[in-house]
This record gives structure tokens, C-alpha cells and sequence, in this order.
């Protein structure tokens, strides 16, 4: 039939490199990788954070036995000279160990660690190290010399009763009367006081000791 004829248009088959459909893959495309990014850096951050806390748990306990160590020397100085002089070297090591520390899990990283996460790192270390540190120490003011509190009070004041100016020290006479009356510090009281010295002090010493961690790595080979 001529005149009843229709022109019929074939559309064309569907294809993905179609002009129209170029920019919607492209977008596709970029998102897909975006998240992929996204979920590498999140899972990167989070096995990061799992390796410092990780760390400070595992070292936390051996530098709590030497922090105990360093306050066991100056405990017993008194009795034994040579403990002053191994007080104050274990006491220059304190810093020392935080930085090997630091360092060690900087190049174990190759290099990527932040900062704050080694900062944190040696904030973690103190604050763990202190509390087996503590608990340490409690229990030799308690039962290995109970009466080393004490003992210094009194050792104070008879050093200054017998210079001339000191003699009749107000707050040499308060001293006295706290040792006569039992006033000063009990041990766990002691101990308690200390913890928080240590954590704070401990919390700026890691801050530089982080900065330090962080030189640049000789990319030739590992380095401590």
C-alpha cells in the first residue's frame, strides 16, 4: 500500500558509550572512588589509633616497673649513697624511654604517624605507667619502709635546727608539730599526690619528645 505507508525510524541500540551517558558514568565513577578513599582512610585512622593504644598497653606495664624502680632508689638513697647517683640517671631516662618509644612506633609506621598520635602515645604511657607505678610504690611505703615520710620530715628539720637563722623557723615549728602530731601525708595520700604530677608533668614531656620522634627517616634503611 503506497499511500498507507508509515515511516517507521529505528532508534539506535543502547550503548554505554553514548554522549548522553558519558557525564553520568564519569560521575559514577569518581564517586565510586571517593568512597573507596574514604573507607582506606577511615580504616587506615582507625588501625592507627588501635596501634598506639595497643603499644601504650603492651610498654605501659615494663615503664611503670621502671618509674617504681627510679622512686625504690631515691626511697633508699638515704640508706645507701650510691642510689642517689642511680636515682637521677634512672630519672634522665624517664624522657629517654617516652622518646624510644615514640620513635620506634614512628619508624615502624615508616614515617606516617601524626603528631597527636604520638603525642597521645606518650600520654598513655605515663598515665599507665604511673598507675602500675603507684600501686608499686604504695606497697613499699606500706610494708617495705612505712615510716619514710616521716622519717624525711624529721631529717628536714634537725638539717635546718642547726643553722643559727632556721632555729626558731616558724614553718620549721609547724613541721614539728605536724610529725609529733601524725599530720603529714599517709602513704596511699602520697602515692595519690604523685600520680598526678607524674601524668601532667609526664603529658608536657611527651609533647616534646613527640616533636623530637618526628625527624625525617633515612629513606636507605630503617633507623631507630
Amino acid at each position: 500500500m503506497r499511500g498507507g505507508a508509515h515511516s517507521v525510524t529505528e532508534e539506535a541500540p543502547f550503548s554505554f558509550h553514548s554522549p548522553r551517558l558519558l557525564p553520568l558514568v564519569e560521575k559514577l565513577w569518581v564517586g565510586h572512588c571517593n568512597y573507596q578513599l574514604i573507607i582506606v582512610s577511615l580504616q587506615f585512622v582507625m588501625e592507627q589509633g588501635k596501634s598506639i593504644y595497643h603499644r601504650a598497653a603492651v610498654w605501659g606495664i615494663p615503664f611503670g616497673v621502671y618509674m617504681a624502680a627510679t622512686a625504690a632508689a631515691s626511697i633508699f638513697a638515704d640508706m645507701f649513697a650510691p642510689l642517689s647517683l642511680v636515682f637521677l640517671v634512672m630519672l634522665v631516662g624517664v624522657p629517654v624511654l617516652v622518646y624510644r618509644y615514640q620513635r620506634r612506633t614512628f619508624v615502624d609506621e615508616d614515617g606516617f604517624t601524626e603528631y597527636a598520635a604520638l603525642w597521645m602515645l606518650g600520654i598513655m604511657l605515663f598515665l599507665l605507667g604511673t598507675i602500675v607505678a603507684s600501686l608499686l610504690v604504695y606497697l613499699l611505703l606500706q610494708y617495705g619502709r612505712p615510716g619514710f615520710i616521716y622519717e624525711q620530715a624529721q631529717a628536714v628539720i634537725d638539717a635546718y635546727s642547726q643553722v643559727p637563722q632556721m632555729k626558731d623557723n616558724e614553718t620549721l615549728q609547724v613541721l614539728q608539730r605536724m610529725v609529733n602530731e601524725g599530720m603529714l601525708p599517709t602513704p596511699i595520700e602520697a602515692v595519690f599526690n604523685a600520680f598526678w604530677f607524674i601524668t601532667f608533668g609526664g603529658s608536657m614531656v611527651s609533647a616534646l619528645t613527640a616533636w623530637l620522634a618526628q625527624r625525617p627517616l633515612r629513606r636507605g634503611g630503617r633507623q631507630q
